[in-house]
């Protein structure tokens, strides 16, 4: 069962990859496109220790599983806060 999350995580977290560059290269203009590609790198990857970080004690204090709970709570509620709202589309 694990291996099937595993495929779901990684062909969801490749999507997101290549659709949310996509679209930051459609919305930034090109002379600010490396700030905003700096930026956003940053703060990928630079939240990734503090996550771990926190992590760990949580899952001492509680369990591994309320961890991966937590973490599937908080990524849907980020994803579904940053999702694009039908009218707030802009055609082509």
């Amino acid at each position: 069962m694990a291996w099937l999350a595993d495929l779901v995580m990684g062909l969801g977290a490749g999507s997101w990859t290549v659709l949310s560059a996509a679209n930051r290269q459609r919305l930034t203009p090109g002379p600010m496109m490396g700030r905003v590609t700096s930026a956003h790198r940053v703060l990928a990857r630079g939240l990734v220790p503090l996550g771990a970080a926190l992590a760990g004690p949580v899952a001492e204090a509680t369990s591994e599983r309320a961890v991966i709970v937590g973490a599937a709570v908080l990524t849907a509620a980020v994803a579904l806060a940053a999702a694009p709202r039908p009218w707030r589309l802009r055609s082509g």
